[in-house]
Formats: structure tokens, sequence, C-alpha cells
């Protein structure tokens, strides 16, 4: 898997990234080519949460920066109608966050190569269904 980082994302949506997603997605894959698994997971999560604050900022115009992932997503839901949101997207979210993210800040969790692409990838596919939307 020795593809540039960009590679891993369609090039509309990799553009719309900022410099900070840019970098922690680029850092994340050079992890998982190195065959380390727990900074790959930590660092494409923290990709992961740069991008839904960035969602959240843009749909709900309100300011994330203080603001928790389950804080975010809890928000989201309570919109959700009148913000035109799809309930499963935000279950997607919702998953990412406390299946993937949550479990990840714990300290005795160490990650395989093979759990690191995985997340990556679906941290991958939760941006591309965020910049879809905004």
């Amino acid at each position: 898997a020795n593809k540039m980082p960009s590679e891993y994302f369609p090039e509309h949506v990799w553009d719309k990234l900022t410099d900070i997603e840019k970098s922690d997605y680029s850092d994340s894959a050079k992890c998982f080519m190195l065959d380390s698994g727990t900074p790959s997971v930590m660092v494409s999560l923290r990709g992961a949460e740069a991008s839904l604050r960035n969602y959240f900022e843009t749909i709900s115009g309100e300011p994330a920066e203080k603001k928790t992932w389950g804080q975010m997503t809890n928000a989201l839901k309570t919109k959700a109608e009148e913000l035109g949101i799809d309930d499963s997207f935000i279950s997607f979210l919702d998953y990412i966050g406390k299946a993937k993210r949550n479990i990840a800040q714990h300290p005795n969790k160490i990650y395989s190569i093979r759990e690191a692409v995985i997340i990556f990838m679906q941290t991958v596919a939760m941006v591309e269904d965020i910049y879809a939307k905004i």
C-alpha cells in the first residue's frame, strides 16, 4: 500500500481538506506504511475529528472549538430534521466516534496494521460523505 496519502481520497475531496486534515491523513498513511498501527489510528481519527468539526460548523453555523465528538453528533441529532441531515449519516458519525475514536483513546489498546488500514479507510469514507454534503 505504498500510495501517496492523497491517492486514498477522490481528488475533489482532497482539494477541499484543510491543511490540518491533509497533514493528519498523510501522517496516518505514512504510519501504516511503516508498520506503525497505533499511531496511524490515532492520527487518522484526529483528522476525522477535524473533518467533523468543519462539517459541524458549516452545517450548524455554530462554533465547534470546545465541543467533543459526542456533543457535536448530539447537537446534529437534535437539529437533524431542521438541517436536513439523514439519521443514518449521524449514526455513522456516532459509530466512528464511539466504536473507533473512544476506544483508540484507551491507553491499553494496541492496533495491528490491518486494524489501522481499516480504520483509516473508514475515516476516508466518513470524510467523503462529509464533503459531499458541504
